[in-house]
């Protein structure tokens, strides 16, 4: 099904309910033709649900698009103020711009949702795309921008802006996708976050809830991974929260060459929740530009069974913090630290996303060679002999190269 381009579809035509199913190599496809439009120049179908309630609230669960289909791919749409009632705050894969209810192999691209409203005092974990009970889903290239509006009582909140809603949910693989003005980014990735910017979120009109900009969950016997990933001004919470024994769960989470700045109290925190007294649970920390890093138990819980935090390059003071003795398996080193200071003096600055613009003694080649995990930076460059500490491997000369020779010498006696 193709939508003609610069048509906008209105909400009694919603929710969009596909219930139909492709095939491996025969999707169904739900998307565009750039050259089939309305006007002068291709812009993208809008569904727009005009803040309101879905007409069909239960079969499409509030979402303005329902995937109940397997081998269904959505590419190209924009996605914009659908609503959110308070009576979804307890209704799994609801009230989001496109929801999956338990089917496969969906792939969700290029799309744009945004200006959700929220009517209610909760911030809810959807707004954006949600998948339960779902394997192998995708969202690639996508852009989800959080709420226009939160009414009626939180509108003079002296902290404002706030933020309602969760950006991406449940999803399994989350590719190159930009998240903004939500209270959560990305909650309970299915395995990986790749490529992401998230930005400008936190600051939930519920201060009980979490505030992440990635939330990730350990599962059983899984492995999932947060790399080569941008958060910045991720306002208040922990802006990478993971939880690897979850529910008694024994995941193992690698998060590598991501930077994270300008955002609130820790940039990244481990915790033992939810663990028994196996000791399950790994957690592998690489090669991260970032402002701090920190290990807690808060909850009395068996330690993880191994936290390895290797080649980060830390940014604040009080930067690494171990406040647990009961981790089985534990490595710190080598990790390096600076002050802002310490960094711009170096040439590592905000304004260059911290790739250092020259050689930093205390980074080059000063890390351990992680190639049994991964073998590429940031920029996707090669790691190679013994690796440099944070996001970037410097790839410039080692100490300049030398002179030419000088050509067409003429040899005279001395007199």
């Amino acid at each position: 099904f193709y939508f003609k381009g610069g048509v906008t579809w209105p909400n009694a035509v919603m929710s969009w309910i596909i219930n139909y199913s492709g095939t491996p190599s025969n999707r169904d496809y739900y998307g565009i033709d750039t050259s089939w439009y309305s006007g002068v120049s291709w812009t993208r179908p809008v569904l727009d649900a005009e803040d309101k309630t879905m007409q069909d609230s239960f079969a499409g669960r509030g979402n303005v698009v329902h995937v109940s289909g397997d081998y269904v791919e959505i590419e190209g749409l924009e996605i914009k103020n659908h609503r959110l009632n308070s009576s979804a705050k307890d209704l799994l894969c609801a009230y989001s711009g496109i929801g999956i209810w338990q089917a496969n192999d969906v792939i969700v691209t290029n799309c744009y949702i945004h200006d959700w409203v929220v009517h209610s005092d909760e911030t809810f974990k959807w707004g954006g795309i949600y998948a339960y009970n779902s394997s192998n889903t995708t969202a690639r290239n996508c852009l989800v921008e959080g709420d226009q509006s939160i009414d009626p009582i939180h509108t003079s909140d002296s902290r404002s802006p706030v933020h309602s809603g969760s950006g991406i949910t449940r999803i399994h693989n989350i590719i190159d996708c930009e998240i903004a003005y939500t209270s959560q980014g990305i909650f309970s990735p299915g395995s990986l976050v790749d490529g992401c910017l998230i930005r400008d979120g936190g600051r939930s009109h519920t201060r009980s809830e979490h505030e992440n900009a990635i939330y990730v969950f350990g599962g059983n016997n899984s492995v999932k991974t947060v790399r080569n990933t941008t958060i910045h001004n991720w306002t208040e919470g922990t802006t990478l929260y993971i939880s690897p024994v979850w529910s008694s769960a024994n995941g193992t989470i690698y998060v590598y060459n991501n930077i994270i700045y300008d955002c609130g109290p820790m940039s990244i925190q481990i915790e033992e929740e939810g663990g028994n007294s196996s000791n399950d649970g790994e957690v592998y920390i690489y090669n991260n530009t970032v402002e701090s890093i920190r290990y807690i138990n808060r909850h009395s819980n068996p330690g993880i069974d191994t936290v390895d935090i290797r080649n980060n390059l830390l940014l604040r003071p009080q930067k690494l913090l171990i406040e647990s003795s009961d981790i089985v398996h534990l490595i710190t080193s080598p990790n390096v630290e600076m002050t802002t200071a310490e960094a711009e003096s170096n040439g590592i600055s905000q304004s260059n996303l911290f790739e250092p613009s020259s050689k930093v003694l205390s980074l080059f080649n000063s890390g351990d060679d992680l190639s049994f995990a991964f073998s590429t930076d940031f920029k996707g460059n090669e790691r190679t002999g013994q690796w440099d500490i944070g996001a970037y491997e410097y790839t410039g000369s080692e100490s300049g190269s030398p002179p030419n020779a000088p050509g067409n010498l003429t040899i005279a006696n001395n007199p």
